[in-house]
């Protein structure tokens, strides 16, 4: 799926839904989102999202902090709007197990950044010459998702470059 589309999807859902959080925007989607507590490990799951019977649920893991739950809430958001076709198929999707995984959490990844990030506060930070571990703390995410903004930024044209080359799995070290 290329980015560009990704991009149009996530700025056809701000417009659709202005000023919504994400769980809203879900809510409107007629996704349910359940929290349930998976640990603090660092093997724990954060979340996931599935679909049966036509019914769409992502499950995040209350253990963590809000500000991380707002961040695997837009990543399984971006699985349920790009990839909801792939939860047919199968109960659950291991990341590990399906061959393509890498492929959908990058897709994901991009879609949690441009939900998350808007290009001004980002490229405030990057004009202001702050390392990326700096405008990761300031935001409030992982350094590797101000790459994956970094990547939008750089697809729309901004002549910005990404200084993590991030994994797309990524989002499983997420800490409490």
């Amino acid at each position: 799926m290329a980015t560009d589309y990704i991009i149009q999807f996530v700025n056809n859902l701000q417009n659709q839904f202005p000023g919504f959080s994400i769980e809203e925007i879900c809510e409107a989607l007629d996704i349910h989102v359940l929290y349930f507590p998976m640990g603090t490990e660092a093997d724990a799951c954060k979340g996931f999202f599935i679909r049966r019977f036509h019914t769409s649920c992502i499950t995040i893991n209350s253990d963590l902090c809000p500000r991380n739950q707002e961040i695997i809430l837009a990543h399984e958001l971006g699985h349920a709007c790009l990839h909801d076709h792939l939860s047919d198929e199968a109960e659950f999707i291991d990341v590990q197990l399906s061959g393509n995984s890498g492929v959908y959490e990058h897709e994901a990844n991009l879609f949690a950044a441009e939900l998350l990030l808007s290009d001004q506060e980002v490229l405030e930070q990057i004009g202001e010459g702050h390392p990326v571990k700096t405008i990761s703390e300031e935001l409030s995410v992982p350094p590797a998702l101000i790459d994956y903004k970094a990547r939008i930024l750089q697809k729309k044209g901004i002549p910005v470059h990404p200084a993590l080359f991030a994994q797309s799995t990524f989002m499983k070290d997420i800490a409490g």
